[in-house]
């Protein structure tokens, strides 16, 4: 897997022993996300391993790089514990206070302080925090901190990323001259492209672009579109030749052109507004396309193994080709990027590549049916993206409000101690697929077609990708999908304690 995540390396002679001894916190962190075959002590495992980050880092106060390491590998397969436990901001900003208090992110003007700064620092952020960067697994850790930031703010668009320093600059060049792996070369890289990307998020922001601002909006996109073409330009042969990469390339040019499928409040923030409007919105379909073509390049039975960043890329876009597809604007061509997308057949055909990659794993999926989960999914959002181009989505949007109603009928039957009465049964035909939309997750059922936030049939909009299984708790107990298991570290044997 570490292929995929190029900031925490495991050396080649290491141990199981070794790290227990050196790196217990890390160690158990692998094994939460090795446990793929069973969703159900996967997170189990990942529940006794939050307590445990909890008692260490907030209530004995500990601080060290093992940690950091340790969350850091956590939340780049997070995505499995999204629908019992959403804790990704929270996990993050527990990394980049970790990277403050080891003294690893050192502000511009923390160099050559003087001794009582010193002093302040040391108080707000402990012993360690006036350290220099000493080792490359430190280098490695900041890094992978910076990344994860920029890809949370990218996907959630309510996070504000670690700031890319002079500093961060410098611990790239260490890495890329030391070469000690093969791939710092690809973590050099996706940070510089992350770079960008934050660039993008400050200079083109979506939800906070001032109305008087001077420069049109078309110039920031061109000039930093400039800038992913010299990255692009700067690529060795190697890395070009590498999927993982141009799928954040391609990410980061779909974040830089969804801005044109927001309505502005004034002509002017597009300089000649229908034209570059319509440049950018072509620059957004073609990208998104292309980020789907090598999404496909990756072989059905190594889908497992896919992180959370490309999971949250892929959410991202199927949401701007799902609003392309139904976008209404000057000059734009809905019937032309309807056929050109093909949205349903994207999804249709995402849909059966996860029901394959489960049946071909790496490793048997007996007892993980996450795949199934999502391929259904998939077909749900093809059923709700066809309804809403025929203007049909009213019918589910009201299907959905009496859900609602049942469903708070029934809470309030139970806070006054009465029976619970049944929820009524759907008919196949209301069913968005025509099939069962029913799975198990972890032990539980998920009733799938059962999504009660108007706002995510008004807009399919980043908090349907966070919340689409944790936003409504009558879909299920989400308390009780916590812990299907029994299963703890202490079932591993006590070298893990």
């Amino acid at each position: 897997m570490s292929k995929y995540f190029p900031f925490v390396i495991i050396p080649p002679d290491a141990t199981i022993q070794t790290l227990r001894d050196t790196k217990p916190f890390l160690l158990k962190s692998i094994i939460v996300v090795a446990s793929i075959q069973d969703l159900a002590k996967q997170r189990a495992l990942g529940h006794a391993l939050m307590g445990e980050l909890t008692t260490q880092l907030l209530i004995q106060g500990r601080r060290s790089v093992d940690l950091l390491q340790g969350i850091l590998v956590w939340l780049a397969w997070y995505h499995v514990h999204f629908f019992t436990n959403p804790q990704t901001t929270n996990l993050l900003q527990l990394a980049v206070g970790l990277v403050i208090d080891l003294g690893l992110k050192r502000g511009a003007r923390a160099y050559g302080s003087e001794r009582l700064e010193r002093g302040v620092t040391r108080s707000a952020h402990g012993e360690l925090a006036n350290s220099e960067l000493h080792t490359s697994d430190e280098r490695r850790a900041l890094l992978g901190c910076f990344y994860l930031s920029t890809i949370v703010a990218q996907w959630a668009k309510r996070y504000d990323s670690l700031r890319y320093s002079a500093q961060l600059a410098g611990v790239c060049r260490h890495l890329e001259e030391a070469q000690e792996y093969p791939t710092d070369q690809y973590l050099v890289y996706l940070v510089r492209l992350q770079g960008i990307v934050q660039r993008i998020e400050r200079k083109v922001p979506i939800d906070d672009f001032t109305t008087d601002t001077m420069i049109p909006i078309a110039m920031f996109v061109k000039a930093l579109h400039g800038e992913l073409d010299d990255f692009k330009k700067s690529l060795p042969a190697d890395l070009a030749n590498q999927s993982t990469m141009w799928l954040h390339y391609y990410s980061a040019e779909i974040y830089l052109y969804e801005i044109s499928l927001s309505s502005l409040p004034g002509t002017p923030q597009y300089g000649d507004y229908t034209y570059r409007r319509l440049e950018m919105l072509n620059g957004c379909m073609h990208a998104a396309k292309a980020f789907i073509d090598v999404y496909y390049q990756i072989p059905p039975p190594s889908l497992i193994n896919v992180p959370f960043m490309h999971f949250a890329q892929l959410t991202s876009t199927i949401i701007a080709l799902s609003k392309l597809t139904r976008l209404e604007c000057p000059g734009w061509d809905q019937a032309y990027a309807q056929e050109f997308i093909d949205f349903g057949g994207i999804m249709m055909k995402m849909s059966a590549r996860y029901e394959e990659g489960r049946a071909v794993a790496e490793v048997p999926l007996a007892d993980n049916p996450l795949f199934t989960f999502f391929a259904r999914k998939l077909r749900f959002i093809k059923a709700w993206n066809e309804a809403k181009q025929k203007g049909t989505a009213e019918a589910l949007e009201a299907r959905e409000d009496s859900r609602t109603r049942a469903a708070k009928a029934a809470e309030a039957a139970a806070a006054n101690g009465s029976a619970r009465p049944v929820a009524p049964a759907v008919a196949a035909s209301e069913r968005s697929d025509g099939a069962s939309l029913n799975v198990n997750i972890g032990g539980e059922p998920m009733q799938l077609e059962h999504i009660s936030q108007d706002d995510i049939f008004d807009q399919l909009d980043p908090s349907f990708w966070q919340e689409w299984a944790t936003g409504d708790l009558t879909m299920w107990d989400a308390d009780g999908m916590q812990q299907p298991c029994n299963w703890n570290f202490e079932g591993l044997g006590g070298g893990y304690q």
